[in-house]
């Protein structure tokens, strides 16, 4: 397909790779030209290619230990953890999954725990009979 539904091929990201926006303005058809119109010119900013890695996403991080082979190491705004895939996060002994009688007490007072086919339901007045 040629055109404005052509499917464009994505570009190899590298592992933990920072994501650049490449902004909103002037990103109408006849503002970008292609790379062979702009070749006699300067390089258009607008047809950068912003999939690319910069600064430290070209640095290969396999040769490091794994405590340095995350996101911003040693900055305030470091992830912790690469992937949840690495840390196992389920507990089979979790209080709240286990069935008890107490347990069972809480379910019902929970909120959007109940019944939900009756949940709209108007109910019938009870008259009480002394």
């Amino acid at each position: 397909a040629i055109g404005k539904g052509a499917s464009k091929i994505k570009a190899k990201w590298k592992f933990l790779q920072k994501y650049y926006h490449k902004g909103v303005f002037y990103m109408d058809e006849d503002s970008v030209k292609t790379k062979e119109q702009e070749a006699s010119k300067q390089e258009d900013v607008r047809a950068k290619e912003y999939d690319a890695p910069t600064l430290e996403d070209k640095f290969d991080k396999s040769a490091l230990p794994s405590v340095m082979q995350v996101k911003n190491f040693g900055r305030s705004g470091q992830t912790k953890w690469k992937h949840l895939v690495a840390e196992d996060t389920t507990e089979w002994d979790n209080p709240w999954m286990q069935s008890t009688t107490r347990r069972e007490m809480y379910n019902t007072s929970m909120a959007g725990v109940g019944d939900l086919d009756n949940a709209g339901r108007r109910r019938k007045k009870t008259t009480a009979v002394m």
